[in-house]
């Protein structure tokens, strides 16, 4: 959720003609506590949280019903091979 709550538009840019001009984000992995064993598993669903932060509308903002998508999401990860480890809590994939 510490990732989902990063907002681009409440950033340091005060000026509404400037928070116009954000065109995307990126998701950056610090390599202190990754190697090549877990890089997969903790980027993507790290990823997947800025993505949906970034790419839903502004008025976006219940995290309950983003940790499900994400969750949902992370499932369809591990069933197309890409081994995300759960995004929120030890959780299941139906």
């Amino acid at each position: 959720m510490r990732f989902y709550d990063c907002d681009p538009y409440n950033a340091l840019i005060t000026n509404e003609n400037q928070k116009k001009l954000i065109l995307g984000g990126e998701a950056c992995m610090w390599s202190e506590v990754v190697n090549e064993y877990n890089v997969i598993s903790r980027v993507w669903p790290r990823a997947s949280a800025a993505a949906e932060k970034l790419w839903s509308d502004h008025s976006v903002t219940d995290k309950t019903e983003a940790a499900r998508r994400l969750e949902e999401h992370t499932c369809r990860m591990n069933r197309r091979g890409i081994g995300a480890q759960p995004p929120n809590r030890a959780g299941y994939c139906q």
